[in-house]
């Protein structure tokens, strides 16, 4: 059996001054109580998957040190020798590096989709209340992991936005703002090209997963991309001048689960929000094992994420439907029932 992750050593990285954990499982089960690094280890697996954490990069260095390291060991899913990668933050510094088979890379697009990954845990509840900022950047993150063409016109149109919304404030000459926003509709229609296909897909893969998990809902709920036309975009020019920003484009673009055009954050009880969270999160890891190999699927603290009816359920649900290509690091506050499990027990320190 491949294992995408082998091993991951932590170098002052939180709480850890040295650690080392060797898998050899596609299902993992980090299980310990409060405080003692579970969390830790899925953001050191995030930072080798896309470079970084959900924090500032100098939140994870231990306090009293002067710089983190993290390092994996990666399982390439085309066969071959594996991959190191590692990412070194210097505090005094602030500055970050990461080397792929110790060669220091130069733009992070070069780590994205090495070790894709999907994460579950408590931020997730924004897939049904949050703002759409977050919806947005997480549709982009999964299509950026997926397609090397999506993330360098990603990286393109806010290049390009930044550019026109600079000029936006300091220039007058309109010809050279048309050709910025020529630019930004040819990467805002390509952008939407992708995403509006991606949440079609996630709809249709939500449908078998809402039967389990919400299946009274079921029919009311879709998930919605909204944009505007922007066709007209020249017209909004005289306007856009004055205001010193752009007024269009698909870095503005909505993404919301609704029922007959209402918000679903308006309707649902919490429990059916967090279920609603948990089919979409596991849809966009459906989808994404089906376009990669080995997703690394990262689910935190999921007792606290579910409600009643559904907290022994989870874990068995999570490895009836994950792909044969697919890894799960999951953190418990209990040993979990079965052999598929390797178990990582981590200890709090006295």
């Amino acid at each position: 059996m491949t294992v995408t992750l082998r091993e991951i050593q932590l170098s002052n990285f939180k709480k850890f001054s040295n650690l080392k954990i060797s898998f050899n499982s596609n299902a993992v089960a980090i299980v310990g109580g409060n405080a003692t690094g579970k969390t830790t280890i899925l953001e050191a697996i995030l930072h080798l998957s896309t470079g970084k954490g959900s924090q500032p990069a100098g939140t994870y260095v231990k306090k009293g040190e002067g710089f983190f390291r993290v390092k994996g060991v990666i399982i390439p899913a085309t066969g071959g020798p594996p991959s190191e990668v590692v990412v070194f933050y210097d505090a005094s510094k602030r500055e970050k590096k990461i080397l792929v088979n110790k060669k220091l890379i130069s733009r992070l697009a070069n780590l994205i989709g090495l070790m894709p990954t999907i994460s579950l845990n408590m931020h997730s509840f924004q897939w049904v209340w949050g703002p759409v900022e977050w919806r947005r950047k997480q549709v982009d993150l999964l299509l950026a992991q997926a397609n090397k063409t999506y993330l360098e016109t990603l990286i393109k149109h806010y290049r390009v936005l930044e550019q026109r919304n600079k000029a936006l404030r300091t220039t007058k000459d309109k010809t050279l703002l048309i050709t910025y926003g020529q630019l930004l509709f040819e990467t805002s229609s390509l952008i939407r090209r992708y995403r509006n296909k991606l949440i079609n897909d996630i709809n249709e893969m939500s449908s078998q997963l809402l039967d389990y998990l919400l299946p009274h809902k079921k029919h009311l709920l879709n998930l919605k991309y909204h944009h505007h036309s922007d066709e007209d975009w020249e017209n909004k020019l005289d306007r856009e001048m004055e205001l010193g920003y752009t007024l269009w484009g698909a870095q503005r673009d909505q993404i919301t689960w609704e029922a007959d055009g209402q918000d679903a954050a308006s309707f649902l009880s919490r429990g059916e929000g967090s279920r609603l969270s948990l089919t979409t999160v596991i849809a966009l890891w459906l989808w994404l094992s089906q376009h990669k190999k080995e997703v690394t699927f990262l689910v935190d603290d999921w007792e606290a994420f579910q409600d009643k009816k559904y907290l022994n359920a989870v874990p068995s649900f999570l490895l009836e439907v994950k792909p044969h290509n697919s890894s799960i690091f999951l953190t418990s506050w209990n040993i979990l029932k079965g052999s598929h499990w390797q178990q990582v027990v981590l200890k709090q320190k006295h």
